[in-house]
């Protein structure tokens, strides 16, 4: 890359802690064209919503791009095929999980990303 080109995702307190102590290892999100830039072995800041901690640094070890189908939309796809405990972690059932990406990402039609972290010390 020829000039440095800062990376980020913002979260909020509550997927900022689990990202933090390790219950998080899987950050999902639509895949725009900021998304689309990051790659494996890309360091990412994860930056919190609200409050003032300090961002933390994360590699990306693996990303995972899931189209919608006829019947589902990417979140579902995308939840159907991850670890839920490793994206979701507070969330019991896949299907509450979708609502929680809809709730973001009102009328997404697009693909989903799944980027599983490696958080650094």
């Amino acid at each position: 890359m020829g000039c440095f080109e800062s990376k980020n995702l913002t979260v909020s307190e509550t997927y900022f802690s689990q990202i933090a102590n390790g219950t998080k290892s899987v950050e999902g999100r639509a895949l725009d064209e900021k998304r689309s830039k990051i790659q494996v072995g890309d360091i990412i800041s994860i930056k919190q919503r609200e409050g003032f901690r300090l961002p933390l640094k994360v590699q990306i070890i693996r990303k995972t791009m899931y189209a919608p189908t006829a019947e589902r939309n990417a979140f579902c796809v995308m939840l159907n095929n991850e670890n839920l405990a490793d994206i979701l972690p507070s969330t019991p059932t896949v299907a509450a999980g979708v609502l929680v990406y809809n709730s973001i990402y009102k009328n997404w039609q697009g693909c989903a990303v799944a980027f599983e972290l490696r958080l650094l010390h």
